[in-house]
């Protein structure tokens, strides 16, 4: 009996959830009505749909957004992210290089690229793995030089570093991360 007591809750608990997870759908999709462009709403939106297993309709709603305003690099960091995150490396690294083709300096799509030849490094063979790093590595250092700061980029470097098993330089590099910003866990998962 207390089984299917849990039963009932859980299915309860998953209706209600996607009843709000619906309600947000419609909000976020009457808000892009009103701005196509506003970033915000396009983020949560693609974020809402692709983390409640409606991942083609998120990439669709980003590659709209790329054929409604082709100069939009967020919509293109968006959709490399999201291939990213499958594992779809060359997917990501076609938006990524179609992003930089319309905005070479962008921060966002530099530090994309800069993510996936590090991927691929991670996925590769040993001859290969070097240039990979070397590419990801000067990437990083692109984005470093315009944002002195940038904590992705000094991330990035720390984990190409870490890849290539130069320790004393991952270690410089992870530690700048935690100096700014010491309450992220990320930047000291191998303290």
């Amino acid at each position: 009996v207390s089984q299917s007591r849990y039963k009932r809750s859980d299915t309860k608990d998953s209706l209600e959830k996607s009843r709000y997870v619906d309600s947000a759908i419609i909000s976020y999709q009457k808000a892009k009505q009103l701005d196509n462009r506003y970033l915000i709403t396009l983020k949560n939106l693609g974020r809402l749909l692709y983390n409640n297993g409606s991942k083609t309709q998120a990439k669709q709603l980003y590659k709209n957004a790329v054929f409604d305003d082709r100069r939009f690099a967020a919509a293109y960091h968006l959709l490399a992210q999201t291939y990213r995150e499958e594992s779809k490396l060359d997917s990501a690294l076609y938006w990524v290089e179609y992003g930089l083709d319309i905005n070479p300096e962008d921060i966002e799509l530099n530090q994309d690229l800069g993510n996936c030849y590090y991927d691929s490094a991670c996925k590769s063979v040993a001859n290969q793995k070097d240039s990979l790093c070397s590419l990801a590595m000067y990437k990083y250092q692109k984005i470093l030089k315009q944002q002195p700061n940038n904590i992705n980029a000094m991330h990035g470097k720390s984990n190409v570093f870490l890849e290539l098993n130069k320790l004393d330089s991952a270690l410089i590099y992870s530690d700048k991360c935690i100096s700014l910003d010491s309450s992220n866990n990320l930047y000291r998962d191998w303290e």
